[in-house]
């Protein structure tokens, strides 16, 4: 996946701005985005502040670290190499 050129802070900072009165063309302009880019972070971040955002950042991130894979190997390659097979 592509990297953000932008982070989570300014694309909130950049919403609020527009938010705040500013008009639009200069919100766009001051920052650098595009009229679709500026919809698609309000539809985004509406109702959220950058505190909200970071604190939900943490949390997903704590639950999607439960379910990855151990560095360097698939899941439970580990786990059988202690376990003898029977043959019959």
């Amino acid at each position: 996946m592509q990297k953000s050129r932008f982070t989570e802070e300014q694309s909130v900072a950049t919403w609020k701005d527009g938010e705040a009165g500013v008009p639009l063309p200069a919100v766009l302009r001051r920052h650098g985005i595009s009229g679709a880019t500026y919809c698609t972070w309000r539809s985004k971040y509406a109702g959220t502040s950058v505190a909200e955002r970071r604190r939900t950042k943490g949390r997903r991130a704590r639950h999607r670290g439960d379910r990855r894979l151990p560095p360097g190997g698939s899941a439970g390659s580990g786990d059988l190499e202690g376990i003898r097979t029977i043959s019959g």
